[in-house]
């Protein structure tokens, strides 16, 4: 696993996915999603920074050479009981997963997509419907299995 910024590098990263789930919005407008994600903390569709990560979503959602799903880090780790402002609640969930750079809150948000995905295509968790990408969010327990 490894940090992408451009969208071209994150369109080449997805060349070698089966699945990825993205940490940005895809609806156009508020609805059940966009309901369960702010009352996890999610910030208003309405604001200028979530339409050009949106924007940025539906664009690269449109390119994608593989399956895309929305999802949401800060409510996947209040789900799964490991939220923290640091972090730092993520970490015991990855085991020896390999992060190629540095570590910092954008690996670890990626990582738990990750771990939250497996779960998924495994048959744990759920997907929420709507306008855009699906919503994958994992089950409710508070511990987890270990990725990697």
């Amino acid at each position: 696993m490894s940090v992408v910024y451009s969208d071209e590098q994150i369109l080449e990263a997805l060349s070698n996915c089966n699945f990825c789930a993205l940490d940005a919005p895809t609806s156009p407008r508020a609805g059940t999603k966009e309901g369960i994600l702010r009352h996890y903390g999610a910030m208003p569709l309405s604001l200028p920074t979530m339409a050009l990560l949106r924007e940025r979503a539906i664009r690269i959602s449109s390119r994608s050479p593989c399956p895309l799903f929305e999802s949401f880090p800060t409510a996947c780790a209040k789900i799964l009981g490991v939220y923290s402002r640091d972090r730092r609640g993520i970490l015991g969930l990855l085991g020896n997963l390999e992060v190629l750079g540095p570590v910092n809150r954008h690996t670890l948000d990626a990582a738990l997509l990750a771990l939250v995905l497996d779960l998924f295509l495994k048959g744990e968790g759920f997907v929420v419907p709507g306008e855009g990408l699906p919503l994958v969010l994992p089950p409710r327990f508070k511990t987890g299995p270990r990725l990697g």
